[in-house]
C-alpha cells in the first residue's frame, strides 16, 4: 500500500560550510511530509529517488511528492513490516529492504514486494527474521546483518543466502551475532557497527578477519563518542562519517586514526537536531543527510 503526501518545504536552498567551526544543519520533520520522525535509513537510488526508512513505513521522494509504502496484513505483495531498518539496491535496480519482520525485495518491473523469511529445512535461506543492516559489495552480493542471526550474504540473482556466525576465536571472525550496521568502503574493508563498539574487517574465503576495533574512552576526546554504532558513510576524501546513539556524529580521520565529533547544542538552532543518529547518506550533489531518532532529518553540504 502506498500513500502520497504533497511536499511543501523540502526544497533546500541553503548550503553550509563544513570547514566552519560551527557547521549548520537544515532540519526536516513530519511537518515537511515525512511519515515519521525517526529516520532509520536514507538511500538515493540509481534513478535519483530518495528513500527514507522509518518506524512507520518506507518513504520515497521524487522531487515533488512523498510516496509512503506500508505493510498490508492481508496482502503478501506489500511490505512485510512498517518498521524499516535499511535499504539497498542491486545491479538490476531492485530494492532490498530490511524490516522488523524479514527481508523484502521491491521488484520494480512488477511494482510488488517479495518476502524472504527463515526456513528451518533450508540452510540457504536467511538465518533470522530481523535484518538490521544491508550493504552491497563489488560482486553485487548483499551483506546482511541480522539481530541474533549473525551475518548473511545474499546472491540477488538466485535468492540464496550464505550464513556467517561468530566464531569462538574473535581474531578469525567478526565480533558478534548482533550487528546493527554494515558498510563496505571503496577499499573493500567491512565496517561493522554493534552495540559494543566499531570493528573493521577483511573479507576472507569463508569468514571475516577483524584487524582493528574502536571503543569510546571517556578520558579521550579523540576517541569515538559512543559504543552504540548505528551508521556509516564514506565521503569524497575517504573520510568516514559514523553515527552513534547518544554521541552524535563522528568524523574518522584515517591519517590520524582519531575522531572529531559533531553534537547537538540546545543553544544553537543550526547544530544537529539530536545526538541519537540513526542513518547517514551522501548524495551525488555532495550533501550529507543525517537521520535521527525522533527528531527528523538534517542536511549540510560537504563541498562548500
Amino acid at each position: 500500500m502506498a500513500t502520497r503526501t504533497v511536499l511543501v518545504s523540502l526544497v533546500l536552498s541553503c548550503f553550509f560550510p563544513l570547514k566552519a567551526q560551527d557547521v549548520s544543519f537544515r532540519h526536516l520533520t513530519v511537518e515537511d511530509g515525512l511519515s515519521q520522525n525517526t529516520i532509520n535509513c536514507i538511500y538515493q537510488d540509481y534513478y535519483g529517488f530518495m528513500w527514507f526508512g522509518t518506524q512507520d513505513g518506507l518513504n520515497c521522494y521524487d522531487g515533488y511528492e512523498f510516496l509512503t509504502y506500508r505493510s498490508v496484513p492481508e496482502d503478501s505483495t506489500s511490505l512485510s513490516h512498517n518498521w524499516i531498518w535499511d535499504v539497498v539496491e542491486d545491479d538490476s535496480h531492485n530494492l532490498w529492504i530490511a524490516t522488523w519482520n524479514g527481508l523484502t525485495k521491491y521488484d520494480r518491473s512488477l511494482g510488488a514486494f517479495q518476502r524472504f523469511l527463515p526456513d528451518s529445512s533450508d540452510q540457504r535461506s536467511i538465518s533470522g527474521t530481523r535484518p538490521a543492516s544491508l550493504a552491497r559489495d563489488s560482486k553485487d552480493q548483499i551483506w546482511i546483518g541480522i539481530w541474533g542471526g549473525g551475518l548473511n550474504v545474499l546472491d540477488p540473482a538466485t535468492g540464496t543466502f550464505t550464513r556467517y556466525r561468530n566464531a569462538e576465536d574473535p581474531d578469525q571472525n567478526y565480533p558478534g551475532d548482533f550487528v546493527r550496521k554494515l558498510y563496505i568502503d571503496l577499499k573493500g574493508t567491512v565496517w561493522i557497527g554493534t552495540w559494543n563498539g566499531l570493528w573493521k574487517c577483511r573479507i576472507g574465503q569463508d569468514s571475516l578477519a577483524v584487524f582493528e576495533s574502536f571503543f569510546h574512552d571517556p578520558d579521550d576526546p579523540a576517541s569515538i563518542s559512543s559504543n552504540r554504532i548505528t551508521s556509516f558513510q564514506e565521503d569524497q576524501e575517504g573520510n568516514m562519517w559514523i553515527g552513534t546513539l547518544g554521541g552524535g556524529l563522528n568524523l574518522y580521520d584515517r591519517d590520524r586514526n582519531s575522531f572529531k565529533r559533531k553534537v547537538h547544542d540546545p543553544d544553537d538552532a543550526g547544530s544537529l537536531s539530536s545526538n541519537d543518529i540513526a542513518s547517514i547518506e551522501l548524495l551525488a550533489d555532495g550533501s550529507l543527510w543525517i537521520g535521527t531518532v525522533s527528531r527528523g532529518l538534517n542536511r549540510f553540504d560537504l563541498e562548500d
